[in-house]
């Protein structure tokens, strides 16, 4: 029975990672230094890779019952919304993605 919650929750909250994605995209794609495409292209890796490795934990925590199937499934995307706003709010203030430290 947690399966098949977190199988539905999982097909309503993938999609959602979309938009996350794209609000996290466009600041990190405002990243102009030195060699920035391949800056780019690592940090969107980067982030393919954790999104992929919370929404696997978030599965099998759910089918295992040890989290609310909802909770499983859209982490990953609250962990991407929430790194899209830091990413977003730095872009904006035009302090860059690393310069939180110095502010």
């Amino acid at each position: 029975r947690p399966h098949f919650k977190t199988e539905m929750h999982k097909k309503a909250a993938i999609p959602f990672a979309c938009l996350f994605f794209m609000l996290c995209g466009f600041p990190l794609g405002t990243l102009t230094r030195k060699g920035g495409r391949m800056l780019g292209f690592v940090m969107a890796i980067a982030l393919i890779f954790v999104y992929y490795l919370f929404l696997s934990v978030g599965q099998t925590y759910g089918d295992d019952g040890r989290l609310p199937a909802w909770v499983a499934m859209w982490l990953p995307n609250l962990v991407m919304g929430g790194l899209a706003l830091t990413v977003g709010y730095g872009a904006f203030k035009e302090r860059g993605v690393f310069a939180f430290a110095r502010a």
